[in-house]
C-alpha cells in the first residue's frame, strides 16, 4: 500500500520532463537570482540525487551540497516537481536557509 503523505509518481501517460524555464540573472530592486525548473511531462519528476552546474562534479566532495535531497532541508516534497509545475531555485541567505548554495556567473 502506498504511503498517503508522499507524492504520486504516476499521473499521466507521459513521462516527467523537466526542463530550465527561467534564469534571472539579473534580477530587479528587491529581487533575487533564480533559476527556475518546470516539469513539462505528465508525471512527477523526481529530482533526488540530480544536481544543476555547469561542470562535472560528482566527485567534488565540497559540492555534495548541489544536490538534490541531500541537505537538511530537502524532504520528499520539495525534490520532486509535479507536472505542469515550477520549482524556483534562489541561492542560500540568512532568510532562506533552505535555499541553494549557488551563484551565477558568466564566463
Amino acid at each position: 500500500m502506498a504511503d498517503p503523505d508522499l507524492p504520486q509518481l504516476c499521473q499521466g501517460k507521459t513521462p516527467a520532463r523537466v526542463i530550465i524555464d527561467r534564469v534571472v540573472a539579473f534580477p530587479s530592486d528587491g529581487q533575487t537570482v533564480k533559476v527556475v525548473l518546470r516539469n513539462v511531462g505528465g508525471q512527477t519528476a523526481n529530482i533526488t540525487g540530480f544536481r544543476l552546474t555547469d561542470s562535472d562534479t560528482r566527485n567534488v566532495e565540497a559540492a555534495q551540497n548541489l544536490v538534490f535531497g541531500r541537505d537538511v532541508c530537502n524532504t520528499y516534497g520539495n525534490t520532486t516537481i509535479e507536472p505542469g509545475r515550477a520549482m524556483e531555485l534562489v541561492p542560500r541567505t540568512n532568510s532562506t536557509p533552505c535555499g541553494f548554495p549557488f551563484g551565477i556567473s558568466f564566463r
